[in-house]
């Protein structure tokens, strides 16, 4: 009995050399089969389509990328004129060229059956380590304006890049890395990315959300989708220290006053548009040229509507649809917002100066604001309904009003910041509890309002803001 035991132990110890065998041959291999076929035809299919711009350019490329999660490319990718040709004699150069797709399935349907109507859960394109090289004359002939997507990146000190400019910034042989993909996550929602980094100098990241159109073909829901939010974060990696210290020596002057040159110069060139920035220029900007770090902008719709409406609208006239806001790392969040100068001129005290001018004034900040004498007495606070002139709103911060609009609408909230142009109220719970900056031009009244039902931040706080 024992032997047999024995005997039929080692037939199951056996059996596990013909189960691995089996699986190889049954799944391994036709799946390293299907893939190595599927990265050829990729790399045919790239190579077609390279041929067809070879007339105009050298193309040279390294091996070819088929990632498990979809990516579709090449390494290694060398792009510059033919002999011969009017444009620059650059060399482009990128690490890695790829085409974001769902995944490798998808890839393998598309090749099979096509590509598929719906729209695909993922879907972009990136380029890694991007470098641009040449000639000192054929860069300095390509030297179109910005290279790190930085805002205003010159302003006050150069007219634009060139290549004696890069070299001193550090941009001559930096390189770059891209990526713009749309996720559609399903339920109507729609994610566009972009992500941009120039190592060592800055990056930018940002995310348009959309919610798509009503089922059908899906250029159409694409073309009626609806505005959800936007969030844009700029961060400096060195960029603005360096820009800071060479245009100050090329000035004469110091770092500081450089900063100050800045942003009159970007007030300038919104002044020559014909507009007036709020508050977001003379705190949260003017922290972020002066001090580096993050800039974050976010946007919400005040109503919903279609993507398409904000197309052909001006800054001046994104107050009547979206809520803006910007902050430099931390601290308070501004409104951001944009006024005609005309307008601005016509209705505030700086009118005599001028549009410039008054754009140069800083916004009333909550701790500029006059405090209430130290022997007021309940009794000589103003009552709930009690309407407040625009121009005494910095005495209420902290106060709960209601604020009614041009656009038929009353907000409710805590009054935490005025300026000449805008004012911030945190909403009543009720109504989301969330910052909403009102442009002056929108308000028609603004009235003292009962305690809001929650709690609200205390005066200092607010005045932070």
């Amino acid at each position: 009995m024992a032997s047999k035991t024995g005997s039929r132990g080692k037939r199951g110890g056996s059996s596990i050399g013909p189960a691995i065998f089996w699986v190889f041959t049954r799944l391994v291999l036709p799946l390293g089969l299907i893939y190595a076929v599927l990265w050829w035809r990729t790399g045919v299919a790239i190579d077609r389509q390279l041929d067809s711009l070879r007339p105009f350019m050298d193309i040279r490329r390294g091996g070819t990328v088929l990632g498990l999660n979809g990516d579709v490319g090449i390494r290694k990718l060398v792009i510059q004129p033919q002999a011969g040709s009017p444009m620059p004699a650059i060399r482009v150069t990128a690490d890695r060229a790829v085409l974001r797709t769902p995944g490798i399935f998808w890839v393998l349907r598309s090749a099979i059956f096509g590509v598929p109507d719906e729209i695909p859960s993922r879907f972009g394109f990136s380029l890694s380590g991007a470098g641009v090289d040449g000639p000192p004359e054929a860069l300095e002939a390509a030297m179109l304006g910005g290279h790190v997507m930085f805002p205003f990146e010159l302003a006050g000190c150069e007219p634009g890049l060139t290549l004696e400019v890069a070299n001193a910034l550090g941009l001559r042989d930096a390189e770059g890395n891209f990526a713009l993909t749309m996720e559609y996550g399903g339920a109507d929602h729609l994610r566009l990315r972009i992500e941009s980094e120039t190592p060592g100098q800055a990056t930018l990241s940002g995310d348009i959300n959309l919610s798509l159109g009503p089922a059908g073909n899906p250029s159409m829901r694409l073309l009626t989708a609806g505005f959800e939010s936007l969030n844009i974060l700029i961060q400096d990696q060195g960029f603005g220290g360096r820009r800071n210290a060479y245009c100050a020596r090329k000035l004469g002057i110091s770092p500081q006053e450089f900063v100050a040159r800045h942003v009159e110069a970007v007030r300038a060139g919104f002044a020559a548009d014909g507009l007036v920035p709020g508050a977001a220029m003379d705190q949260a900007y003017t922290g972020f040229v002066r001090d580096g770090g993050k800039l974050t902008i976010l946007a919400r719709p005040l109503r919903p509507g279609p993507l398409a409406q904000l197309q052909e609208v001006g800054l001046d006239g994104l107050g009547l649809f979206v809520d803006a806001t910007v902050k430099h790392n931390d601290d308070f969040t501004a409104p951001l917002v944009f006024l005609p100068a005309d307008q601005f001129a016509s209705t505030s005290p700086a009118a005599a100066t001028g549009a410039q001018d008054a754009a140069a004034v800083p916004a009333v900040a909550a701790a500029e604001a006059p405090a209430a004498p130290a022997d007021a007495t309940a009794d000589e606070a103003p009552a709930p309904g009690t309407e407040i002139a625009y121009d005494d709103l910095p005495a209420h911060l902290g106060a709960a009003v209601e604020v009614s609009t041009s656009l038929g609408t009353v907000r409710r909230g805590v009054l935490t910041g005025a300026s000449s142009i805008s004012i911030v109220i945190k909403l009543a719970p009720e109504e989301g509890g969330f910052p909403l900056s009102m442009p002056k031009y929108n308000i028609v009244k603004v009235r003292l309002a009962p305690p809001l039902t929650e709690t609200p931040e205390t005066q200092e706080n607010a005045q932070a803001q």
